[in-house]
């Protein structure tokens, strides 16, 4: 089945609107670089984080079923950056390649909401 797979303890609620388009752009990249391995959203809204766009909703983090070396990466990367927008400085969505915390590849889409004070997902 070609769709996004949603990790456990992904948090979805409080995720903006704006994020919705992301889905779709990442999977056709992965697929384009990778056809038919399953793609993964590993995180999307982190309550309490105010030290990334995580915790203002507007962060998602993908991943694939087999760990993808870098340049095979950047090439993702890049294609879900030239479907969401332009280079800087006019773009507002940016797509990283980058190792995380684990030690593990994986691609962060953010988007940037400049100066319009957005304020952080709080639970109800």
């Amino acid at each position: 089945m070609n769709c996004i797979h949603i990790g456990p303890g992904v948090e979805l609620r409080g995720i903006r609107p704006e994020m919705a388009c992301v889905d779709a752009v990442v999977l056709a990249a992965f697929n384009e670089e990778h056809p038919g391995l399953a793609c993964w959203l590993t995180s999307a809204v982190r309550p309490g984080d105010k030290k990334s766009l995580h915790g203002y909703g507007l962060a998602k983090d993908y991943d694939c079923q087999v760990e993808i070396e870098e340049p095979a990466g950047k090439r993702i990367e890049k294609r879900v950056q030239g479907a969401l927008g332009p280079e800087k400085p006019t773009r507002q969505f940016y797509a990283l390649w980058h190792q995380g915390r684990s030690g593990r590849w994986h691609l962060h889409v953010e988007l940037d909401p400049g100066n319009k004070g957005v304020a952080p997902y709080q639970e109800a």
